[in-house]
């Protein structure tokens, strides 16, 4: 599976993982991972990720819109 994984990234490029984190305090922060979100979280946090993949690097045009994306399926799963 992992030679499968390293394929597809070497065809497409690096996709990454979109997150949003649902802090304490009501606010939400947005990462974008390859790797694990639990380094990422605090005590008490919740997690959402949206179900598809983004390619890396990020386009800076395009930051805001992941943001967006993000913000909103967290509100939609709250």
């Amino acid at each position: 599976m992992r030679l499968l994984r390293w394929i597809i990234d070497r065809i497409h490029g690096r996709r990454s993982r979109v997150g949003a984190i649902l802090e304490k305090k009501g606010s939400i922060r947005v990462v974008v991972t390859d790797g694990w979100f639990k380094h990422h979280m605090g005590e008490g946090e919740r997690l959402f990720v949206l179900p598809h993949r983004v390619k890396q690097p990020i386009p800076w045009g395009c930051i805001p819109n992941v943001i967006r994306m993000a913000e909103e399926y967290a509100a939609k799963r709250k």
